[in-house]
């Protein structure tokens, strides 16, 4: 009998424990920098990612924070994975992701190029609690300095999204993280 109800247990948890560790998307429309996030766009590179064609944006990002964040940020990414209800990670160095899109120049498309999403957070004192970041921050930072025109804080422009890289602001663990979008020829 107690194994009965012990494998029912465990059943139960399995199946409530996987909806709420779910998230397909780091995309929120509630997300927002924080205060005194810096942007600077790289102005001396002829490329541009086309996200409207091929991999889109959300696509792009979701894929790239997937594979730089543990896989209990994107547990559907990982099936038969079990994750607690976590929303902050220890972001505990360095993290980049090659993703597959449109890179374009001046004349069109290139051909062998991919997008680069890299993040640096600042070095921490031994005795500080460390750097944590969520889904949406990810998403989010990237997001914000593609999808923002120029004179709205971002590197989007009318050739298309533009390259560069985001610093986060203060009242967060994440103050002076860099999160960087660039271009890099495939091998």
């Amino acid at each position: 009998m107690q194994i009965i109800t012990l494998l029912l247990a465990l059943c139960a948890s399995t199946t409530l424990a996987k909806p709420l560790a779910m998230p397909q998307s780091g995309e929120d429309p509630n997300w927002k920098p924080s205060p005194g996030t810096t942007v600077t766009c790289d102005t001396k590179s002829d490329k541009f990612l086309g996200l409207y064609v091929g991999p889109q944006m959300g696509q792009v990002l979701n894929q790239g924070c997937a594979a730089m964040m543990p896989d209990c940020a994107y547990p559907d990414k990982h099936p038969g994975i079990l994750c607690t209800k976590t929303i902050d990670f220890a972001l505990d160095g360095p993290k980049s992701s090659i993703q597959n899109a449109l890179v374009q120049g001046p004349d069109g498309r290139l051909p062998g190029w991919k997008a680069k999403l890299a993040v640096y957070p600042p070095a921490q004192p031994k005795n500080e609690a460390g750097v944590f970041w969520q889904v949406k921050d990810c998403y989010g930072y990237f997001a914000h300095l593609l999808v923002n025109w120029v004179d709205k804080g971002g590197c989007h422009s009318n050739a298309g999204f533009g390259l560069g890289n985001i610093t986060a602001g203060v009242e967060s663990s994440l103050e002076g993280t860099i999160f960087e979008v660039t271009v890099v020829q495939a091998e």
